[in-house]
């Protein structure tokens, strides 16, 4: 018999009502499951499905880890390309002097730079001709680091939740444009859900790719362009939301995570395990990749990189942040 542990160090009670609720439903199972807030309070040999990166000196003998951050940001990005994703067109470049250079190569005057630490889209900038520099030219990643087209079309994103082969309905997030000058501020806003069917297939294959790379519990983020095209943007692996999902759309979100679960318990837990960086994570080894969408940012956006743009929509939002 398998022993899971949800590794959490969340206090929100809708969190630890869910978790409860899933320990509960793997037990009835005949699966010893339960969770708690330390990984070292964790039972020794157990499956470890952490929400947040742990020390790998404090993991417990002989667990088995997913969840650990296993694939940095371009690694994260050709993996969904390989599972039949559109990825929006990116690249990585070997030296800071070099990327003056894809403005011209991509025939733009912006982009967007994604360092492999952001979070919340904290380390994320605009850079354009005039300001071209990351935030922090000793702390640039190379082999991390990413830079991305910018889509024409709604700002707004769009995320999926998936373990394994269940990719849970999508949530629409109300997120400022990235020409906005509060972009990096209490930037959205939960709205309804959704879903995009046609991406289910290379979603559920993401899901079950991940456990071989050692993540668990992950999601995506879209965005869609003037055309109406989605196109991924980002896959985190690590400290996802789950505060405003799990309390508001429990049955969707706890009930899409546990047959997810179920599924992988019944095909025998395949994963790489890992308390560190899988070797199979060197296998990812573009430096560019995705499409180029047809939709160029539009002349508005093109002629004022440095203004403001506030569209009725984020005037109506800026009453409820």
């Amino acid at each position: 018999m398998e022993t899971i542990n949800f590794i959490d160090r969340s206090k929100e009670a809708s969190v630890q009502q869910g978790l409860t609720f899933l320990c509960e439903q793997l037990t009835g199972l005949g699966i010893r499951a339960r969770w708690c807030p330390r990984v070292e309070e964790a039972d020794p040999g157990a499956i470890l499905l952490l929400h947040d990166p742990v020390d790998e000196d404090k993991i417990p003998p002989g667990c088995r880890v997913l969840g650990q951050r296993c694939l940095n940001r371009r690694q994260r990005l050709v993996l969904a390309e390989r599972c039949g994703l559109p990825v929006v067109s990116w690249t990585s470049v070997a030296d800071i002097g070099d990327i003056p250079k894809l403005f011209d190569r991509w025939g733009v005057d912006a982009f967007l730079f994604k360092a492999d630490w952001s979070y919340s889209r904290g380390g994320i900038k605009c850079l354009t001709r005039r300001d071209w520099q990351p935030f922090n030219p000793r702390r640039f990643n190379p082999d991390a680091d990413v830079f991305m087209r910018i889509l024409n079309g709604s700002p707004d994103t769009h995320k999926v939740d998936l373990f394994y082969d269940q990719a849970f309905a999508c949530r629409h997030m109300h997120t400022r444009s990235v020409f906005d000058r509060k972009f990096y501020k209490g930037f959205y806003q939960r709205s309804e859900l959704g879903f995009i069917p046609p991406l289910e297939p290379a979603l559920k294959r993401l899901g079950k790719a991940l456990t071989l790379y050692g993540q668990g519990f992950s999601g995506v983020d879209f965005m869609y362009d003037a055309e109406g095209q989605p196109w991924v943007i980002e896959l985190n692996t690590s400290s996802l939301g789950r505060e405003g999902t799990w309390s508001r759309w429990p049955d969707v979100y706890l009930n899409g995570y546990l047959a997810g679960l179920k599924s992988w318990i019944r095909a025998g837990c395949p994963a790489e395990f890992c308390h560190g960086i899988p070797d199979k994570a060197a296998q990812l080894t573009e430096l560019s990749g995705g499409a180029l969408p047809l939709s160029q940012p539009d002349s508005a956006v093109i002629a004022g990189l440095n203004t403001t743009r506030v569209t009725k929509t984020e005037k109506l939002l800026d009453g409820v942040r």
